[in-house]
């Protein structure tokens, strides 16, 4: 028993809207968890888990962005796979800081996107041709060794 990914997205993004969590990760009231549910409940260990995890991905966002010379303002799309973004509320998201949000109208929540595109590539050769042109092109940024990514992360770190 207890609450999926993109809940615990929605689950913050409240916390925060009604004052009951600060900009820090601090719950308020001297509380150190929220119940949810009979027998589901988020602690402040829960919201620190979380705090690390969404400033890690935002930091490498933010940093792929600084990488390429390139302003959220100027992004056409952005694509999101996967499970977890098959559910997560764009405006929680954005609400916590894991997303820009000047990117959420921007966003194509894409579902299991790993399995439509290796069946897409299976079935078409030019298609195998353009990703491995595009994988050529690509570029590795390091981000355990990158300065801009871990300003970045301390500063990703408030809601």
């Amino acid at each position: 028993m207890g609450i999926c990914g993109s809940g615990v997205a929605d689950v913050l993004a409240c916390l925060l809207k009604l004052g009951k969590m600060d900009e820090t990760g601090l719950l308020a009231d001297d509380e150190d968890q929220w119940p949810l549910a009979e027998g589901v409940a988020f602690t402040q260990m829960d919201v620190r888990q979380v705090q690390l995890a969404k400033s890690a991905v935002r930091a490498g966002m933010e940093t792929l962005l600084h990488e390429a010379g390139l302003p959220a303002t100027d992004v056409a799309r952005l694509a999101i796979a996967g499970g977890f973004g098959s559910y997560l509320s764009l405006d929680s998201a954005a609400a916590i800081g894991l997303l820009p949000p000047e990117l959420t109208s921007r966003c194509d929540v894409l579902g299991n996107a790993a399995l439509s595109g290796a069946a897409m590539l299976l079935r078409s050769l030019p298609l195998q041709e353009e990703s491995c042109r595009m994988a050529d092109r690509a570029v590795t940024v390091n981000l355990a060794t990158n300065p801009f990514f871990m300003d970045q992360y301390i500063q990703q770190m408030m809601f």
